[in-house]
């Protein structure tokens, strides 16, 4: 683990590491321009981003989705990443504001929750979007089939 994240870094910038709460086992290394999803034991990523042209600068999971991940970057947009309906693009992209987005949090635990994002900038401004049920609220068999394409 620690050694994939340096060879990373010798690459690219290593911005953070989020941990996943509905899985444990699973990471998503945000760098300054891809997104590297990651088994905890694996050398290598199961799951990467797209280059983007402007630097990612955070990232958090979804508390109530398996399979959403949201990224924001340097030129004031948040992209959201549906890996349950697709995971080569990103599902939805939002221009929030022109400053640098500098963190992300989504409102909610596993059971309830997760319609509120909220995006800080570099001026101290704070952002709040609503998201649609399509990407708040799991279906029934999400969390399973995550798992599943996790795995492989």
């Amino acid at each position: 683990m620690m050694m994939m994240m340096m060879m990373m870094m010798i690459f690219m910038m290593l911005i953070d590491v989020v941990d996943d709460d509905i899985f444990s086992n699973f990471i998503n290394c945000l760098c300054s321009k891809p997104s590297f999803l990651c088994f905890q034991d694996l050398k290598t990523p199961i799951m990467t981003t797209k280059y983007h042209s402007s630097y990612l600068t955070s990232g958090c999971w979804s508390p109530t989705r398996a399979g959403v991940f949201f990224v924001t970057r340097m030129d004031g947009v948040v992209d959201i990443w549906d890996y349950f309906y697709r995971q080569n693009e990103v599902a939805y992209s939002h221009k929030v504001c022109d400053p640098t987005l500098s963190s992300i949090a989504v409102q909610g635990t596993s059971q309830s929750g997760g319609k509120l994002v909220a995006m800080g900038d570099v001026t101290g401004t704070v952002s709040l979007l609503e998201l649609c049920e399509s990407l708040a609220v799991a279906q029934s068999n999400e969390r399973k089939a995550i798992d599943l394409m996790f795995e492989r």
